[in-house]
Formats: C-alpha cells, structure tokens, sequence
C-alpha cells in the first residue's frame, strides 16, 4: 500500500468536470509534500517498489502514458538515492483507451479520467477488464446508492476508500475474481470437499 502497490490502488480517478482542476490541485499539494523513504522509517508516507524490475516497469508506463498524449503533471521519475524508489506521479488528460487507463501499473501512478455526468462515471469505471475495488465519494445518499449498484465491482467503498475487516469476504469480478477470501466465504478457499457417492439396492 505504502509504495503504490496495493491491487486495490486508486490508480484510475474519474473526477466530474466541474471540479476536475480542483482535485488536481489538491491531489498535487499532498504528492509535493510526501516523504518518500524506507519502510522502516515511520516518518515515510511513500516506501520503495518490490524490485528493480518493477521499478523499470513503472518507469515504462510513465513513458507510454507521455506517448499516449497524457499530461504529466507531477513526478515521474525514479528518486536519485539507493533503493527503488519512484516518485507520485500523477496523470491528467488520460482517456478510457489509453493503457495506463486500463493496464495494472501497481506503482504510485494516478490517471486522472474526467466525467460529465453519472452515467458517462459508471460507463468508465466498468470498461475495464479488472473489477476488484471502486470507491463513490458524493453528498447524495440517492447517488451512492445507485452508481453502487451500477459498479461492476466486488468491493464498493462510499465516502472512503481501502475498507477490508476480516469478517467481510474480498475478492473481485472479471479478470480480477479469482475466488474471496476473508470472511465466510474464505473457508471454502481452505477447504478440500469430498463426495461420496453411494447406490443402495434393496434385497430380499
């Protein structure tokens, strides 16, 4: 979670028109201000990626996203000191077609997606072949409840985001439902089931 590389990462943000330029800004405030270090450092809100060649991986999406047409608005670059390490980078102008719109980065990379109304929302967030986890944030209690309903998601967090408590199952759709775990559901994960079959003839 701390590197960017949690599979329920908010790496894709659909953000209404009105208030697109808005969120940016604040998303941009709290990047430029983040300090990047070791796991082990409890001052660190940013850790290092898992390996060099995640770190190359990340790197590579950062290019594809500039050759998309995407507009690099913060970061983007691995952090000049020992480790793998990359810095916040956020993406605006990214549209649904575009790979770091529809690809796993699993780095600290936003792509910043822009709506107009709630069906153009919905329609973005379920075009994708994943389904793990979405997040809603609104005011209206009657929004939340039907663009809910609407996601094509095994996880749904209104108001919040990255919710898991052990007793609530957790998995995903489409390319992403691979079984649940956590919860009841996850005793079927553990559990090998064996059936027996038995034909009884009656004699005489």
């Amino acid at each position: 979670m701390y590197a960017g590389q949690v599979c329920t990462a908010g790496s894709r943000v659909s953000v209404h028109s009105s208030i697109q330029d808005e969120f940016t800004a604040a998303v941009l405030a709290g990047t430029q201000g983040m300090k990047i270090g070791s796991g082990f450092d409890p001052a660190a809100q940013l850790g290092p990626l898992v390996s060099a060649e995640q770190l190359d991986r990340v790197g590579s999406y950062v290019d594809i996203g500039k050759n998309e047409g995407a507009i690099l608005v913060s970061g983007g670059s691995r952090v000049d000191r020992p480790g793998y390490f990359h810095e916040p980078t956020v993406f605006t102008g990214v549209t649904n077609d575009m790979r770091i719109a529809q690809e796993e980065i699993f780095g600290p990379v936003m792509a910043v997606l822009s709506f107009d109304d709630e069906e153009g929302a919905i329609r973005i967030a379920n075009d994708t072949n994943y389904g793990l986890a979405a997040g809603v944030w609104t005011s209206d209690l009657d929004t939340s409840q039907r663009v809910s309903a609407a996601l094509n998601a095994g996880t749904v967090c209104i108001n919040s985001y990255q919710m898991v408590y052990p007793g609530v199952s957790f998995g995903g759709v489409k390319l992403s439902g691979h079984g649940r775990n956590l919860g009841e559901a996850s005793i079927g994960e553990l559990t090998q089931v064996k059936i027996v079959w038995t034909k009884v003839v009656e004699t005489r």
